[in-house]
């Protein structure tokens, strides 16, 4: 039993079964991991730009400029084939960065500066039931008389091609992070100011956000191999990862093959959003599929609620199954 409704959502057997149809060789170490750990939180990982906001994050940043974003997007395009006929080989990040830059020195934009991104935060349009999303889940999942006697805790993080400092302008920003291991909760690209200007200090790419999600796990990037379970403060499997499309196809694909759920959104009222979203689901790139509105009465609120709860049950099964072998000793 894992949850105040008498109800488990883990089955020992069938997670056994999952693991073995699809880890094989790697069966024992996966199980291993899982049934070791000392993590009790669950870690819900997300994208930004259509998958938790219903527009880019930059609309804002042109609209106050005068600057039709299709035009700069088609610009960002041409320029990085450019370079890729030069044999630089970019996803494209680089490129809009410059260009965002560039429009600053010129003064195309004015005021280039971290409080205009941070205003942009508050400018952001989430889709229906964010941020409340993040506070209802937490309070479900944590005020649960059982989750709480075991300790159970959820964090959020964000993981964007974005600016970290328009997150930090939003409403999400007060529950994004994890104080169990210090960490911000936002991996995105990063600005300092220097004399009023802003110079790249980090740029996040969509291959990137695989190294983002390691660092979240808190190990040591491609050292999966090498590294021992103590060193680890969390675990793929007790992650969700969030995204909307092929660019989060190398975060998906990592989050899937070590047995944390890959979970794609889209919007209802874009057609190649949804069909974004099907290709995910039909290539086994992704678990599940839902509209994007996380509000509570939503199917998509409903079936996140009911996988965290299964993480969270699997997390108290493989505890009290550590404790048994101890608790029957004391009593001979």
């Amino acid at each position: 039993m894992g949850s105040s409704d008498k109800f488990s959502y883990f089955n020992e057997e069938e997670f056994k079964w999952s693991v073995k149809n699809y880890f094989q060789t790697r069966e024992q170490k996966v199980l291993f991991e899982v049934a070791n750990t000392t993590s009790k939180t669950i870690l819900l990982v997300f994208d930004f730009d259509k998958t938790l906001s219903k527009i880019y994050m930059q609309d804002p940043l042109f609209e106050m400029n005068g600057i039709k974003a299709k035009e700069f997007w088609e610009d960002t395009k041409y320029i990085r084939e450019e370079r890729r006929k030069k044999g630089h080989l970019s996803d494209g990040e680089l490129e809009y960065i410059n260009l965002i830059l560039e429009y600053a020195n010129l003064g195309i934009i004015k005021d280039f500066s971290l409080k205009t991104l941070r205003d942009i935060g508050s400018k952001v349009v989430f889709f229906p039931g964010i941020p409340e999303f993040f506070q209802k889940l937490r309070e479900d999942i944590e005020q649960d008389e059982i989750y709480k006697k075991y300790g159970i805790k959820i964090a959020y993080f964000v993981i964007s091609n974005g600016f970290a400092e328009v997150i930090r302008g939003t409403s999400i920003y007060p529950f994004l992070g994890d104080s169990e291991t210090n960490d911000e909760g936002i991996y995105a690209n990063e600005f300092d100011e220097i004399n009023g200007k802003l110079i790249l200090r980090y740029i996040m790419t969509k291959n990137k956000k695989t190294e983002a999600l390691a660092k979240i796990i808190k190990k040591p990037y491609g050292e999966d191999d090498k590294i021992i379970l103590e060193q680890k403060k969390h675990i793929f499997p007790n992650m969700i990862y969030f995204g909307d499309g092929k660019s989060d196809t190398p975060a998906f694909t990592m989050v899937r093959d070590k047995l944390g759920i890959p979970f794609a959104v889209f919007n209802p009222n874009d057609e190649k959003s949804i069909y974004e979203a099907r290709g995910l689901l039909k290539r086994n790139t992704v678990k599940y599929i839902s509209v994007a509105d996380f509000s509570p009465e939503s199917g998509t609120y409903v079936l996140t609620k009911s996988i965290v709860k299964e993480i969270a049950d699997r997390i108290i099964y493989y505890i009290e199954k550590k404790n048994k072998p101890a608790m029957q000793g004391l009593s001979h």
